[in-house]
């Protein structure tokens, strides 16, 4: 069980660290 929500934790971080290097990107071109 912590397994299983530890892992969701970490995908979601990641989903988040994806999405804000894309804004910093489209920020960066602008």
């Amino acid at each position: 069980m912590t397994s299983s929500t530890g892992y969701t934790i970490q995908k979601c971080i990641l989903q988040l660290v994806i999405i804000t290097a894309q804004i910093v990107e489209i920020a960066g071109f602008v």
